[in-house]
């Protein structure tokens, strides 16, 4: 999913894996809701979802965070 990075308002995108290989989890930050929801909205997501979701023994977990501490790079 490199063009999430790509995409306008995207702040941070990272992809990991877990040793199983059969979790992840995606960690991203927008600039604001507007660049989340076009987020969303992207070709690219609606592809990717379409093809992962039927494939999950479980449903996706969304959770949304706020920042309390971190470094400046």
């Amino acid at each position: 999913m490199a063009k999430v990075a790509d995409e306008p308002g995207t702040l941070r995108y990272e992809s990991f894996r877990e040793a199983d290989g059969v979790s992840y989890v995606h960690l991203m930050a927008f600039a604001d809701d507007s660049a989340e929801q076009a987020h969303r909205e992207t070709d690219h997501v609606k592809r990717f979802a379409a093809e992962l979701y039927p494939r999950c023994d479980q449903q996706a977990v969304f959770t949304d965070l706020k920042m309390i501490s971190g470094a400046g790079r």
